[in-house]
């Protein structure tokens, strides 16, 4: 599977604009929470 199978193709360009750390701190968030869902464990 290929990244841009599953995300957007311009996804990254949130992180070149104006509230960049905002948008990364996000994807960081979303991803924490689903590595905490994955394996059950909070």
């Amino acid at each position: 599977m290929e990244l841009f199978d599953v995300l957007p193709e311009h996804f990254f360009g949130l992180l070149a604009g104006k509230c960049r750390r905002i948008y990364a701190e996000a994807g960081f968030c979303l991803y924490e929470q689903y590595r905490l869902a994955q394996f059950g464990i909070e």
